[in-house]
């Protein structure tokens, strides 16, 4: 594309949008562009959001409080939790500490594996082997960048690396798509699984993988709360028991995350619960004994750590946060206050992907007639029933 091909007013508002961006001395983003039609004015959509009565002065001034820095370049950190404000304070410390000149996204993932409590705990807990091994990683590559002497480092613009910039701009995003009071430590990780591969240097490369699934993992979810514990009331009894269930076998077994084969399980064991009842009604006399090979079947000790920690939203797999958001949706679907054991199964077959859902098709357990005793007759798709 060539820049004939831009009109003057958008060649107008581009400019406006580089100026800005130049003075924030970062690059070109939606807020600067947003920033450039807002100064440019007029035009088609001018003239649109005018009919909708739309007050561009208040648009302006909402768009200004998206900026993480004031006008002198300081992080506002009046709009952190306190917790947030201290995980980016320890990031400027290990950055000090280090005789680095500048903050990047690398000083504060090592500080998070520091953690011994706290969501960050919980996450590195939850995900990770030894989180204390994940730091001594980070640690090492941050050794090998250029030092400088001993001086004194501030959350301001000028100290903070483009990465960790653009992180702080995306946590700042998630908070306004929230409508959050305050940017939170959840808000920072996503924003972390947003960044490209260059700008998270020099995190080692072994967690990319991990931080690219952040964003799935830690966005926002009908079964969990902003701080990432279940949100309990939006289960009834047989819902809430099933994924404490699904957790306390996870536990046990040593692993890490609540996946598939451990939901399912728990689902067709589940006393009085519909997947025992479905199972009863397909001819299988011993749902037990299936829930428990299929358990076996996939076990693998990931750590010897044991934890008394509720389910959290980073302890289940990301095919299992899917399973669970639709579930939720089929009981918004029926009207139903509460998602129950069914609306789980019923998410698990909706899905209808996975080791478990192959587990039982090889036990030749008749989905589409499991289908039919979950939903009601005429449920079924031909062709899907398995037995």
């Amino acid at each position: 594309m060539k820049i004939e091909d831009f009109s003057p007013r958008l060649l107008g508002i581009l400019e406006v949008a580089a100026q800005k961006a130049d003075q924030e001395s970062t690059a070109i983003g939606e807020r600067h562009l947003f920033h450039g039609f807002l100064t440019v004015g007029g035009g088609l959509t001018g003239a649109m959001l005018s009919l909708l009565r739309v007050d561009l002065t208040k648009m302006a001034a909402w768009l200004e409080g998206q900026n993480p820095f004031d006008t002198e370049g300081r992080l506002k950190i009046e709009l952190l939790t306190s917790a947030a404000e201290q995980f980016c304070r320890q990031a400027m410390i290990e950055a000090q500490c280090l005789h680095h000149a500048s903050v990047n996204v690398a000083h504060l993932l090592l500080t998070s594996t520091a953690s011994i409590d706290g969501f960050a705990a919980a996450l590195w807990h939850g995900r990770t082997a030894d989180p204390q091994q994940i730091g001594e990683a980070i640690r090492r590559e941050l050794s090998e960048e250029e030092t400088t002497l001993d001086m004194e480092l501030e959350l301001n613009r000028r100290y903070l690396l483009p990465g960790f910039q653009r992180l702080l701009e995306l946590a700042w995003q998630a908070r306004a798509v929230e409508d959050a009071s305050a940017v939170t430590v959840r808000h920072l990780f996503c924003a972390c699984g947003q960044l490209k591969t260059s700008e998270l240097l020099p995190v080692p490369e072994k967690l990319h993988k991990f931080l690219r699934q952040l964003e799935t993992l830690l966005s926002p979810h009908p079964l969990f709360a902003p701080d990432g514990f279940l949100a309990e009331e939006r289960l009834d009894d047989s819902g809430r028991e099933a994924l404490a269930l699904a957790h306390q076998t996870v536990e046990e077994a040593g692993q890490a995350l609540v996946t598939s084969p451990q939901l399912v399980a728990a689902l067709l064991v589940l006393p009085d619960g519909h997947g025992q009842a479905a199972l009863r009604e397909l001819g299988i006399k011993d749902p037990a004994r299936l829930a428990q090979e299929m358990r076996q079947r996939f076990e693998r000790r990931d750590r010897d750590w044991k934890t008394e920690c509720p389910p959290w939203q980073f302890n289940f797999s990301p095919h299992c946060l899917n399973i669970l958001r639709l579930a939720a949706a089929e009981a918004e679907r029926e009207g139903a206050p509460r998602v129950s054991d069914r609306h789980l199964l019923m998410g698990v077959l909706r899905d209808g992907q996975g080791v478990a859902i192959r587990f039982l098709i090889k036990k030749r357990v008749g989905l589409a007639r499991m289908r039919a005793i979950l939903w009601g007759p005429g449920s079924a798709e031909e062709g899907e029933d398995n037995a």
